[in-house]
């Protein structure tokens, strides 16, 4: 019988819970290697990467090598290309709580495949080139193929957003290459994620991280959490200690410092200020100038013409 996958939406949230802001990118990082999965999905289809998906609900088919799912008994590849084209062979696990089928599908050659929610289901009709009458037929494609065929569009998507900002290295070992994709790779996924999300909390676009500005703030986030700020002092330590009499009589300086990430600011280490005996801010020699130069026009006397 074939089982049609409800349509879920697991992370659609109420209006009256949405946060206040999305989460950083450093949050959306965090998230995508927290996965007990990250391991497993990353790099193949195996039988505890699918059995976990079913278990947060999560509906996951794909191509699989028969190793990872403990060597079904299967039809060979030999004995599959007796039959006619489009033939498929179908196995189902008796898992309590957990039904995992594995298909073995022969078009041009053998393809074996795996899912948790649908094997064979509904099946129809592809049209393929006969080499050997030389004319075109017709050949019956299982259900899970053609889901397959509809997703698997994310996987070139996502090689095209990793080859923009791709990170370069010049060691030639492939484990710190590997290393280096896997964070690319995570990025991506983080930035895509967070597309999805501020669309759903209708984020207007222009406010929206792009996948540059995005990966910047990471960088930066990356960097600075759970490091203590170094104090920025501008310009030489002030010499003269006088107080000053008349504040309005300089403007203070605007430095175009950004707002430090809510990552950053919370993330239990002190960015404190450091206190000193000085009544007023350290100023500059500029402003010193400033400063005397308004004190002697104020005690000076004003003439009349």
């Amino acid at each position: 019988m074939p089982f049609n996958a409800p349509e879920l939406n697991l992370r659609d949230i109420e209006e009256d819970i949405l946060p206040e802001e999305l989460p950083s990118p450093y949050d959306y990082f965090l998230e995508y290697f927290g996965d007990a999965d990250f391991e497993n999905m990353t790099y193949y289809t195996n039988l505890y990467a699918v059995q976990n998906q079913k278990k947060k609900q999560i509906f996951a088919a794909g191509t699989i090598r028969t190793n990872r799912f403990m060597n079904p008994p299967f039809l060979t590849d030999k004995q599959m290309r007796k039959l006619k084209r489009g033939s498929t062979f179908e196995i189902t696990t008796n898992m309590s709580g957990c039904n995992i089928g594995l298909l073995k599908w022969f078009d041009n050659k053998a393809v074996s495949l795996g899912s948790n929610f649908v094997t064979s289901g509904e099946t129809d009709k592809v049209t393929r080139w006969n080499k050997k009458n030389k004319n075109y037929e017709e050949v019956e494609r299982p259900e899970v193929v053609q889901l397959y065929n509809k997703s698997m569009g994310g996987v070139d998507k996502m090689d095209q957003l990793i080859s923009l900002y791709r990170t370069f290295i010049r060691s030639k070992k492939w484990t710190l290459r590997m290393i280096c994709h896997v964070f690319d790779l995570a990025a991506a996924n983080s930035w895509l994620q967070y597309k999805k999300d501020a669309e759903r909390f209708q984020v207007p676009k222009k406010k929206q991280l792009d996948l540059l500005n995005f990966r910047i703030n990471l960088a930066q986030d990356l960097i600075n959490v759970g490091k203590t700020a170094s104090p920025r002092r501008r310009g030489r330590p002030a010499t003269n200690e006088n107080v000053c009499t008349n504040p309005k009589s300089f403007k203070i300086k605007k430095f175009d410092s950004e707002r430090p990430s809510n990552n950053i600011r919370m993330d239990t280490v002190d960015h404190l200020a450091d206190f000193d005996d000085k009544k007023i801010a350290t100023r500059s020699a500029k402003q010193e100038d400033i400063l005397e130069d308004s004190d002697v026009k104020e005690n000076t006397p004003s003439q009349s013409k």
